[in-house]
């Protein structure tokens, strides 16, 4: 099956979730990044392969990626890259896995 990012819109909200990649080590990349220049925020968040969705809600400037269970889990987890289009360059980042537990996103 082959998979293709996806682009969500909607008056406040343009973003693309891709495939799952292998995990990466801390040293590799922050799990968020800011690009000033193109008003780009990139999301990276460790998710379970199979069985999930991902999506984006905006509260404020408060960006919230949240993964939801929809079918069977696998016994796997992978790294999704998230992209927000058009941010605000003050944002707030948070994860709410399947499990609902939430997660602060930094840089740093």
């Amino acid at each position: 099956m082959l998979y293709a990012p996806f682009l969500k819109t909607n008056k406040d909200l343009n973003y693309k979730v891709e495939k799952c990649e292998r995990p990466w080590a801390p040293e590799e990349r922050m799990p968020i990044e800011y690009d000033e220049f193109t008003k780009t925020l990139t999301a990276y968040v460790w998710v379970n392969c199979c069985g999930t969705e991902i999506k984006v809600e905006k509260e404020d400037s408060t960006y919230k990626i949240i993964e939801k269970q929809y079918g069977t889990l696998c016994r796997c987890m992978c790294t999704r890259k998230v992209t927000v289009f058009n941010a605000s360059k003050e944002f707030k980042v948070i994860f709410i896995n399947k499990d609902e537990k939430e997660f602060i996103l930094t840089p740093y």
